[in-house]
């Protein structure tokens, strides 16, 4: 029984207890993507199609996990070659989508991203990743249109309610968008850029007690968050925690050493400070 213990154990028996298994090397590694073991599910994907090359399915995962390691042009490749094998196939044309995005092509990504939801309507992941894509070409109300429709097909996806309380945010909105980012924590209490992003919008309306909160909560679960210990900064500052802020965007250069905006805060502070032992 102990095989039987979680995905991981089952698929590496399974393995173990056979060869030139395709299902077995694509399932294992969708399960180690799944735990975060990105480099062992790129060997697994990688083997299922040294048995089955014409597989859309290992392709495109395999694209899709590629992308996430910053291999772009990779990526696309095998995107194509799965959407080559099965023109249909949306969550290809939305992977494709993703890795284009990465690569600055906006027109191309927001093309796949469109073929996906012509295919699949009710892919929230299109609809997300869509508005994102029209949000970069400054087509603000298409994407909270593409925003709303994700949460009209699944309520409870953090992501989404992020997105649109980012876009609401840009709008002016900030009421609006302060009440998404509270549905994406309250969802996903460790979504780090949705309590960032609530930060910044309760200092907007002057609650920065608040929005100290959420930078912490961001930071506890990314301490290398270098936009949350700039806000963080920023907002202990406005508080006169001087120490505490110059404590922040240190740990920010510390992960970005030439960060503009960090160095460019902390000179500022450092030579408007009033208190002479800080400069």
């Amino acid at each position: 029984t102990a095989y039987w213990r979680n995905s991981e154990s089952l698929w590496t028996h399974t393995l173990a207890c056979t060869s030139d298994n395709f299902i077995g090397h694509n399932n294992l590694g969708n399960t180690l993507f799944k735990m975060g073991k990105v480099d062992e599910a790129i060997a697994h994907y990688q083997q299922a199609l040294q048995i089955k090359p014409d597989s859309a399915e290992a392709q495109n995962n395999l694209g899709n996990v590629l992308c996430q390691k910053g291999r772009v042009e990779e990526a696309i490749a095998h995107c194509q070659r799965a959407l080559q094998i099965k023109p249909d196939y949306a969550e290809a044309h939305n992977n494709l989508g993703n890795a284009l995005l990465k690569m600055g092509k906006v027109d191309e990504a927001i093309a796949h991203y469109q073929q996906a939801l012509q295919i699949k309507p009710d892919s929230v992941e299109a609809h997300s990743n869509l508005g994102s894509a029209l949000l970069q070409k400054g087509r603000v109300d298409e994407a909270i249109a593409h925003y709303q429709q994700a949460l009209q097909i699944k309520p409870d996806s953090a992501e989404a309610h992020n997105n649109l309380g980012s876009t609401l945010l840009q709008k002016g909105k900030v009421d609006e968008a302060i009440a998404h980012y509270q549905n994406a924590v309250q969802i996903k209490p460790d979504f780090a850029e949705a309590h960032n992003n609530l930060g910044n919008a309760l200092i907007q309306k002057g609650r920065g007690d608040e929005a100290i909160v959420h930078y912490q909560k961001a930071l506890q679960i990314n301490p290398d968050y270098t936009d949350a210990h700039i806000n963080f900064g920023n907002a202990l500052f406005k508080k006169g925690r001087v120490d505490e802020a110059i404590a922040q965007y240190q740990k920010a250069l510390q992960t970005y050493p030439d960060s503009p905006e960090v160095l460019n805060n902390l000179a500022w502070l450092l030579a408007t400070c009033p208190d002479a032992h800080i400069r």
